[in-house]
């Protein structure tokens, strides 16, 4: 995986055609649901189905409505739980979302885990493909 420094909110577009899973990892606990791990994330799978890359923490998503609006920094405990929000077919280039901080992360950032069917890859690597 990479982590990637953000000022701010920097826009997520799709690295090539494929198809984008909008979700959002979550841990029950007194207070509610709240946004843990990953936070808001996206799943995407390119079209030949051999790649599978997680962009995580971000701030929000384009066109997907969050059911989880609030968020922890630091880990808790409970159960555990991720949220499908959405899924959709993409071209390269389309807007996804933008970095942020959500689940456990402590500033601005972009989270990236690549895979190779099924098996983890440098995301550098991957992208440089496309």
């Amino acid at each position: 995986y990479c982590d990637y420094e953000t000022n701010g909110s920097v826009p997520i577009y799709a690295p090539t055609d494929g198809t984008v899973v909008f979700k959002q990892k979550y841990r029950d606990t007194k207070d509610g649901k709240k946004l843990s791990s990953y936070g808001n994330y996206v799943e995407f799978t390119s079209s030949d189905k051999v790649y599978k890359v997680k962009c995580c923490h971000l701030s929000s998503f384009y066109n997907v409505n969050v059911t989880i609006k609030s968020s922890l920094s630091y880990p808790c405990s409970g159960s555990a739980g991720t949220l499908t929000l959405a899924s959709k077919t993409v071209k390269q280039g389309e807007l996804l979302g933008y970095t942020g901080y959500t689940g456990n992360a402590s500033g601005h950032h972009l989270h990236l885990e690549a895979y190779k069917n099924g098996k983890a890859v440098d995301p550098i690597k991957v992208f440089s493909t496309w």
